[in-house]
């Protein structure tokens, strides 16, 4: 591990040792550490449940959090999530997505209030395409999880969570470096049969890069409607344009491409509590996108769409001590596309079950399997074994064994001249062991590690051709620890370890370095004013084209800061700088990443 990030965790370290003594003297009436409300998940079981009953690595990043560190998209929030790893192709409109533990981006599922988001066309979703605006918090469950959500969820979920049932709303308007101008509106209030939901941004930029600037508008509502007082119905709509220069990679920069992207989902949903140990619900949906390219080497039109129903029935049983969830889904995808040769269509159904059992108060027990069918891959049978022990209060040891599939994605079947018709979905087999303590009123540390063997893994042959690899066996760790070092601010630093192989070629993953680190201090400076500092370091990470290392991408370092000033109880002023230090760093190959910006803005709340 690089010098400058190692001396930064002593660093750190020392800090938290040399501060113990000071802060447990002087913390005196402020907050313990943790001592907030009790965190209830939905992502991880599909129903809600305390973090702590958990037998899964999940991290939740509260609404509070996002506006701590000045994020302004989704992919800013994920880098600051130990364990994830964020790949941009540039800045604002640029295909940004996600891998979780070392997976790629397709074995990733992005959810929007648990609806699907991931792209038909080449499985991955690209973080672009959704707003953080009104954004409530976001769960990240780490490891497959196939088991509730079948395929895309091989590495992982993210759960973008909205709000709901808020009265009053917001206005923010912001400026800053090349031209990026920003302005949204969030709320909702009550209605004689219900209520009502509404979030606008609309964001615009001119680049850093030339043929870089971006246009983008995001819409998403809802309504709902109380047939009763224990039903409702709610109809939502999803909307989301945008326009981007495309100048591609630096060795071969277009002055003139351009993409155009249109996003449309309408969703109906229907909710019923039966009775105190009984709810269901039932949603039908449809997608449909629109993308087009245009360039000196090519002009393209893709529009996918996907129509489903799903539904789920949960019921407690024997005083809530066994918490059962059952439900199905069946999905119609259709891909019209001039990258195609014919016009694919695939029919999946699935169905599931688990059961959360509360033996006692200390230990939970899951255990959940799933079956999903295919029109073009047949059967794929998933399951999930978990646990989660509190020994002590302020103690959780958890585990859980787990499978997970893949289906191959529709450009990879179907992209003429770079398909492959014979590939084989990938399936994994992977375990976790964690520990949560709290050691003092004021520290808590985290330790979790993990092992993940994917059969059958997308790779590709010398013509880009994808091709099934043998396997692929990633494991690793993370070690975090949470600090109040005086009475008014916090340091939180995190290291993570990752060894990804190819064992087919015995050679690393793409992308997939081996060391990550992050720091971050928030400090209350007064009443009104915080400060928040961020630092996230990126080790080497290996370029591997058809399985064999061509080049490495050098380690970085990024420093980001933010600050907020609220003016009464209704306005706030904020102002943040990323990459305060101007570093220079690629994510993605050949696709540098922006350099200092300075962000102002203001926040008004009704």
């Amino acid at each position: 591990m690089p010098r400058k990030a190692l001396y930064l965790l002593i660093l750190a370290v020392a800090l938290l040792g040399l501060t113990a003594t000071v802060s447990a003297e002087t913390v005196g009436d402020a907050a313990e550490l943790g001592e907030a409300d009790i965190v209830i998940v939905v992502t991880a079981s599909r129903i809600p449940q305390e973090i702590i009953a958990s037998p899964v690595n999940i991290s939740v990043v509260s609404r509070e959090e996002i506006e701590a560190i000045g994020a302004t998209t989704v992919a800013d929030v994920l880098r600051h999530v130990e364990g994830a790893a964020v790949s941009a192709h540039g800045g604002l409109g640029g295909a940004t997505t996600m891998s979780i533990r070392g997976s790629t981006s397709t074995q990733v599922l992005i959810l929007r209030d648990g609806r699907r988001l991931n792209a038909l066309q080449n499985g991955a979703f690209d973080l672009g395409r959704v707003s953080l605006n009104g954004v409530q918090q976001i769960e990240v469950i780490k490891g497959p999880a196939s088991v509730l959500y079948g395929s895309d969820a091989l590495g992982g979920v993210v759960n973008i969570i909205t709000e709901r049932g808020s009265d009053g709303g917001q206005v923010s308007l912001s400026a800053g470096s090349y031209g990026t101008r920003s302005v949204q509106f969030g709320g909702g209030t009550a209605l004689p049969f219900g209520e009502w939901n509404l979030h606008l941004e609309k964001i615009v930029s001119d680049g850093y890069r030339p043929n870089s600037d971006y246009d983008g508008l995001f819409v998403d509502g809802s309504i709902v409607v109380d047939v009763s007082p224990s039903a409702w119905l709610t109809a939502g709509i999803s909307y989301h344009d945008g326009e981007v220069g495309a100048p591609g990679p630096v060795a071969w920069q277009s002055l003139i491409a351009r993409q155009k992207d249109s996003y449309t989902r309408f969703d109906f949903s229907y909710d019923q509590v039966v009775d105190s140990e009984r709810d269901w619900s039932a949603r039908w949906f449809q997608d449909q996108s629109i993308r087009k390219y245009n360039s000196e080497w090519e002009d393209s039109v893709h529009e996918p769409k996907t129509t489903g129903l799903e539904g789920q029935y949960n019921w407690r049983l024997y005083g809530g001590r066994h918490h059962i969830a059952v439900g199905g889904s069946y999905n119609k995808d259709v891909v019209q596309s001039t990258s195609y040769p014919g016009i694919p269509a695939r029919d999946s159904w699935s169905l599931f079950a688990q059961d959360v059992y509360q033996y006692n108060p200390q230990l939970a027990l899951t255990l959940g399997g799933r079956v999903d069918s295919y029109s073009d891959f047949g059967t794929e049978v998933t399951y999930r074994v978990g646990s989660s022990y509190i020994p002590v209060e302020g103690t959780r040891v958890y585990g859980a064994i787990s499978t997970g599939f893949n289906v191959p994605t529709f450009d990879q079947l179907y992209f003429a001249g770079f398909n492959n018709p014979d590939l084989l979905p990938e399936e994994a087999f992977g375990y976790e062991v964690g520990v949560d303590r709290k050691l003092s009123p004021e520290m808590q540390v985290s330790l979790s590690a993990y092992n993940r063997v994917v059969d059958n893994y997308h790779g590709s042959d010398k013509n880009w051709i994808p091709v099934n690899l043998d396997e692929v066996v990633v494991r690793g760790g993370e070690i975090s620890v949470d600090r109040r070092i005086s009475p008014n601010s916090v340091l939180a630093i995190s290291y993570e370890y990752l060894d990804a192989r190819d064992k087919t070629a015995n050679a690393p993953v793409n992308y997939k370095g081996r060391h990550r680190a992050s720091a971050q201090l928030s400090w209350q400076a007064m009443e009104t004013l915080s400060v928040t500092t961020s630092y996230r370091y990126v080790g080497t990470r290996p370029y591997v084209e058809q399985g064999a290392l061509i080049d490495e991408l050098p380690a970085y370092s990024v420093v980001d800061v933010n600050a907020v000033q609220a003016i009464g109880e209704e306005l706030e002023l904020f102002a943040k700088v990323s990459n305060l230090l101007g570093e220079q760093y690629e994510e993605v190959k050949d696709y540098p990443a922006p350099p200092r910006q300075i962000q102002v803005g203001v926040t008004y709340s009704f």
